[in-house]
């Protein structure tokens, strides 16, 4: 699912009261981290180190609303590396297009693409796929 843009203020256009928005905004960031360490194999992207503390990092920040969730934008890194990176988001950039230049092509044309707000509702649909998703490699 790609996600347009979230609100900062207001009920998230569903009559959703901010509460009940905040608290699936966290649980989509608990679920998303745990998809993409599980994904990339609890290895750091960066380095290949196998760690139970990555960080679930993104290419794109996470102020990137429209990226935030979405499993392109997302690498898991070492703590080390995830610092060294933010720090230099021109090598960053760099390195992820090398490493990864399909996702990187997607994330280039899907940040052309004009914003929309987000629901609340939408959310908790990407939440609900990404909690099957996680069902599923656990049956697995």
């Amino acid at each position: 699912m790609v996600l347009g843009d979230l609100r900062a203020a207001g009920d998230g256009g569903d009559g959703e009261a901010m509460g009940v928005r905040a608290n699936v905004i966290k649980a989509l960031d608990e679920v998303t981290a745990k998809i993409v360490k599980r994904r990339d194999l609890n290895r750091c992207q960066y380095c290949g180190r196998i760690s139970k503390y990555l960080d679930w990092a993104h290419i794109y920040t996470r102020g990137d609303k429209r990226l935030r969730w979405d499993l392109n934008n997302a690498v898991a890194l070492c703590r080390p590396h995830h610092s060294k990176l933010d720090l230099s988001p021109r090598e960053k950039k760099a390195w992820f297009r090398d490493k990864f230049p399909d996702r990187a092509a997607y994330l280039d044309a899907r940040r052309t693409v004009a914003c929309q707000t987000v629901r609340t509702t939408e959310l908790k649909s990407l939440l609900r796929d990404y909690r099957e998703l996680l069902d599923k490699w656990e049956d697995a």
